[in-house]
């Protein structure tokens, strides 16, 4: 369900950061902003859920 969720909020991300961007003359903005917001998030659970308790 984790899954779903951050998928739909990459999308939401992606339109909007692409939407402030594109302003800018950046037209691969949106890509960007997922592939980004998409690292981020995989990073975070990488970090934060450990099946054994280690941080």
């Amino acid at each position: 369900m984790v899954e779903v969720i951050v998928g739909i909020l990459t999308v939401i991300v992606s339109y909007f950061g692409g939407v402030i961007l594109v302003r800018l003359n950046w037209p691969d903005a949106p890509t960007v902003v997922a592939i980004a917001f998409m690292g981020s998030v995989i990073l975070w659970h990488l970090r934060h859920n450990r099946e054994d308790g280690r941080k």
